[in-house]
């Protein structure tokens, strides 16, 4: 086994957690109008704040898979990881495979790791006061399909 099939393993087995995730946020919350009035008939109140912690999953872990491979000192398991093991080993497949699209797609989290970094990791004084000059991104099915699970499976 070469020393970057264990960091796919584990990575592939995150996105496919995060799949599923997603896979149940669509199927409570992206049917149609009259599941989200039953929905809401029934437990509304606790639909809502299910609703956005599953956003913010969705949010933090496609952040955490687009990090650095490593932050201060400690390596972190994300795709810039798996690319700096093919580079120690020379493999110019993987590394001309992952690269471009690891760029398309650290491009395309930058609104997620925004998210994070103020106000699912962090609190940001200014986002938490509603004093800062740029309001936050928000998170909608939309971007998560087409901007972020489209250059995922690509890889």
């Amino acid at each position: 086994m070469n020393g970057y099939e264990p960091i796919f393993k584990r990575l592939w087995e995150q996105v496919c957690d995060i799949h599923y995730v997603w896979q149940i946020y669509c199927d409570l919350y992206a049917v149609g109008p009259d599941v989200i009035k039953l929905l809401n008939k029934n437990g509304s109140g606790f639909f809502h704040v299910n609703q956005l912690l599953m956003l913010d999953y969705m949010a933090l872990s496609l952040s955490k898979l687009t990090d650095p491979d490593v932050t201060s000192r400690n390596k972190n398991l994300s795709l810039r990881q798996l690319i700096r093991h093919a580079e120690n080993v020379g493999d110019s497949e993987l590394i001309a495979q992952l690269t471009g699209t690891f760029s398309e797609l650290e491009l395309s989290c930058e609104e997620f790791k925004a998210i994070r970094n103020k106000r699912i990791a962090h609190s940001d004084l200014k986002h938490a006061l509603n004093e800062a000059e740029k309001v936050l991104p928000g998170i909608s099915q939309t971007q998560v399909e087409h901007r972020h699970w489209n250059r995922f499976e690509s890889l």
